[in-house]
């Protein structure tokens, strides 16, 4: 047999065996051993903007234009547990017109002696006042709250500096205010007083937790 004949026989087979990379087309290179990867940056910025954090903003949001009474529930409980953090968001919305198209059972408690059509600045007003002036008197926010509707948006502005405790206190020393002018010309309203005197212990409560956060920021009171 021809061995040299066999030889060329063998690597011209050897040689010919397959298109080299670089005779491929460029669309069709990829290194060695790397994987297919299906692109599935579609699905992930989905799942992204689906699993996105709630803020109160949007919390609002779903207040003003849903209709299913427990995502406006839970949408309300939410800014419930932002507390004092919550307002300056909730104030932006004291004048928005829109109408609710849900309410929850707190809600609706409160548009019971409304004689309007309830907006969503009412809602944000009334969230407003259950956060700052943390109370169980509805006297309270009728008749001592140290802001209004139309003021309440400029009250925690001005307050914006403050700790969450500072911002309670100085909503408490506006309600004291309030009740010690109306007991001036009140003196024998017997729950005024209870009011008051409720308003005082929380004052001393607050006081308290006050100064001890300024002793742990090593903050000196002046």
């Amino acid at each position: 047999m021809n061995y040299s004949l066999l030889t060329a026989l063998l690597v011209c087979l050897l040689a010919g065996c397959g298109a080299s990379q670089s005779d491929l087309p460029e669309s069709s290179k990829r290194p060695v051993n790397q994987s297919v990867v299906p692109d599935d940056s579609e699905g992930t910025e989905k799942q992204s903007a689906e699993t996105e954090p709630p803020t109160v903003s949007s919390a609002v949001e779903v207040i003003a234009i849903s209709d299913d009474s427990v995502a406006v529930f839970e949408a309300e409980e939410y800014i419930r547990k932002q507390g004092v953090s919550a307002l300056p968001d909730l104030a932006e919305h004291m004048a928005d017109k829109r109408i609710p198209p849900a309410k929850t059972p707190s809600l609706y408690q409160k548009t019971k002696n409304v004689s309007h059509t309830p907006e969503l600045g009412d809602y944000c007003f009334w969230m407003f006042q259950e956060i700052a002036l943390d109370s169980i008197f509805a006297r309270v926010n009728d008749e001592f709250s140290p802001f209004t509707k139309s003021t309440a948006k400029d009250w925690i502005a001005k307050r914006r500096e403050l700790s969450r405790s500072e911002v309670r206190r100085d909503a408490a020393h506006g309600i004291l205010q309030s009740l010690e002018e109306y007991l001036a010309i009140h003196p024998d309203d017997a729950e005024a007083e209870e009011i008051q005197s409720f308003y005082k212990k929380q004052l001393v409560t607050l006081n308290a937790v006050i100064a001890a956060e300024q002793k742990n920021n090593g903050v000196t009171k002046p």
